[in-house]
């Protein structure tokens, strides 16, 4: 029969949470680069025929597609992050019920 002992290591638990900062700066960073590369082409080269408009308007248009990636590359850092955050609360809540069992 299997061992019913559960072992927690906090302090590792909180090492592998910060483990994430690092992609999370990377994505920050690659939105940030991305951000700027797109005032390249802020002046709207694809003109304004029907062609530009094609390519730039409508739900998979260029435009549309950029704001989502945009957000999505917003989510996904935000996300790491709150990862981050709860991994590090639950090593502090796994610390402070182990004081609170010890009493």
């Amino acid at each position: 029969m299997a061992d019913p002992t559960l072992a927690v290591d906090p302090q590792a638990l909180k090492r592998s949470g910060n483990q994430l900062d690092s992609p999370a700066e990377r994505l920050r960073l690659a939105k940030q680069n991305f951000e700027n590369n797109l005032s390249r082409v802020a002046n709207e080269p694809w003109g304004d025929d029907e062609i530009g408009e094609a390519f730039a308007n409508g739900d998979r248009g260029y435009v549309a597609s950029t704001e989502l990636l945009l957000e999505g590359l917003d989510n996904l850092t935000k996300g790491l992050g709150n990862l981050t955050d709860k991994i590090h609360l639950t090593a502090d809540n796994y610390i402070n019920a182990e004081i609170q069992n010890s009493q």
